[in-house]
């Protein structure tokens, strides 16, 4: 049980069945990044907000400014 009478498990079930999913992934996915780490031996960590969206383990992902210049790309 946790802190708040509810498992971790339950807390994630509870909220993924709140989420619009259809909706989300209609959506273009936004991260507002705060902080960019690299790990040796395990890769880059970009840490941020979710502002609208979802995206899936595996998915490609372009990285732009603000002012919409390109920055980089996994494709």
């Amino acid at each position: 049980m946790g802190l708040f009478g509810k498992s971790k498990k339950e807390r994630e079930k509870e909220y993924m069945n709140r989420l619009d999913v259809p909706l989300c992934l209609k959506e273009d996915f936004e991260l507002i990044i705060d902080d960019v780490f690299t790990i040796m031996g395990g890769g880059t960590v970009v840490t941020g907000n979710i502002s609208t969206g979802m995206c899936r383990e595996g998915e490609n992902a372009c990285v732009y400014k603000t002012n919409g210049a390109f920055l980089l790309s996994n494709k």
